[in-house]
């Protein structure tokens, strides 16, 4: 039986998928960005993998790589999953080589809506990969379809968890539930001082260690929230526990179900919402209750930290990219209504009540205005007239500010609208340095 690979960087749902192969017997392995999944699925054979599951939104060039499997020759079948807003995404990746392409809210359900249990959605998933050199050329979309409902079907997961879990009448039971409300209080409110007392000693030793910054996002990834919020403790009518975590905009209400506990481990449902449930996986210390896993990924904190700072790169880097696209078009919208370029970005910022002018055209924020986007700083150079006939032209430049922390490439772009760049060790990108192919997300 072949591995299923899967390319998600949502650490909740990396988890479930994990949790529900494991269950079902099926070889597991996940990736966070394109590079991974590209060197784990091999070429033109990929005889090892028989299903591909990809995350479109995960950062790293999903949609790309799904291009790049394809042009290696590599027909594994792929099933993709997405927002069910994101139509124009979807046909991408169908034209890019997708067997299925899913709204992640859809992703429970069995094609024409017939429930089947996990029993028969498991062996029907071992069939298809076991006979996965038929498979492929006979049933084509149904086989994604099929794989993808039995990985990630809830019923099955809570059977396996029902089957396996010990009696729950243990005295230390609300102990281990109040300390993970505790824990999630403290992630949602991203009091990053406190988190390491919910650590083991090693882990909080790191933790420690990390860049403030890099605490905040562990903490957000916690609960998947972006702002911090006010935690509130309650229950529901099934008396289960429930954190209210209000931030300024939205309010997450975190449920806790019964813990099932083991010697000195214990394991306690968590859900975020619908599609993001994972057991929080606690040791007993001299100290009291740890965390010490995630569904079925220990929380190494090494490790997971040099997965997220690669994402984080990745991020910033797609927001200059962003960034440069915006005020280049910023740019010639200006030169068309003033009938020149701007003397400096400083001119495209935010306009006064009495409205706009040369000098604040309102066509970008103060940010952009400034220079700035996240961890990059933008230079803007006017290039005259020559005498080679060509207009008075712009070029436009975006540098990490901390080479290395907020971004690895540098970018640049002109009046050409195209975007060039490489990693320049901390150094300006030129017209010299080679085309940039850009993600969809950046558009």
């Amino acid at each position: 039986m072949g591995k299923v690979i899967a390319l998600v960087d949502d650490l909740f749902f990396r988890a479930r998928i994990a949790e529900t192969a494991r269950h079902l017997g099926v070889e597991f392995e996940a990736v966070s960005d394109s590079k991974a999944l590209l060197e784990s699925a091999g070429g033109a054979g990929g005889a090892e993998t028989s299903l591909i599951l990809v995350d479109l939104n995960a950062r790293g060039g999903a949609l790309e790589a799904l291009g790049k499997l394809r042009a290696s020759g590599n027909q594994t079948p792929i099933v993709a999953f997405l927002s069910h807003v994101q139509t124009e995404l979807a046909e991408q990746a169908r034209a890019a080589g997708c067997a299925e392409v899913m709204p992640r809210p859809e992703i429970h359900a069995e094609p024409g809506g017939n429930p089947r249990t996990g029993k028969d959605r498991g062996r029907d998933m071992k069939l298809q990969i076991r006979n996965r050199g038929t498979t492929r050329s006979t049933t084509g979309r149904s086989f994604g379809m099929r794989v993808l409902c039995a990985l990630m079907a809830p019923g099955m997961v809570l059977a396996a968890i029902t089957q396996t879990a010990v009696a729950q009448q243990s005295q230390n039971a609300p102990d281990v539930s109040d300390t993970v409300a505790q824990l999630l209080s403290v992630a949602c409110r991203q009091e990053t001082a406190r988190f390491p007392d919910y650590l083991t000693q090693a882990n909080a030793a790191l933790f420690k260690q990390l860049p403030p910054e890099q605490q905040v996002a562990f903490l957000r990834r916690v609960v998947q929230l972006q702002d911090p919020g006010h935690a509130l403790l309650t229950t529901d009518a099934s008396r289960r526990t429930v954190i209210r975590c209000e931030t300024p905009s939205f309010t997450l209400q975190i449920k806790l179900g019964a813990p099932r506990i083991e010697q000195n481990l214990a394991f306690v449902p968590v859900e975020l919402t619908e599609a993001r449930k994972a057991d929080f996986g606690m040791v007993l210390t001299n100290g009291g209750w740890k965390f010490i896993s995630l569904g079925l990924l220990m929380l190494d904190l090494n490790q997971l930290t040099k997965e997220w700072t690669e994402q984080d790169l990745g991020a910033r880097e797609d927001d200059a990219i962003a960034a440069l696209r915006k005020l280049a078009s910023a740019i010639e919208t200006y030169r068309r209504a003033f009938e020149k370029l701007p003397e400096s970005l400083a001119q495209l910022g935010p306009a006064p009540k009495e409205g706009i002018s040369g000098e604040a055209a309102g066509l970008v924020d103060a940010e952009l205005a400034a220079g700035r986007a996240t961890g990059y700083a933008i230079r803007y150079r006017i290039v005259p007239a020559g005498d080679d006939g060509k207009e008075t032209r712009f070029e436009l430049a975006a540098t990490p500010t901390a080479y290395g922390t907020t971004g690895r490439r540098s970018f640049f772009i002109d009046s050409s609208n195209k975007l060039r760049g490489a990693d320049k060790q901390g150094s300006p990108a030129t017209a010299a340095d080679p085309l940039v192919e850009e993600s969809s997300s950046v558009h």
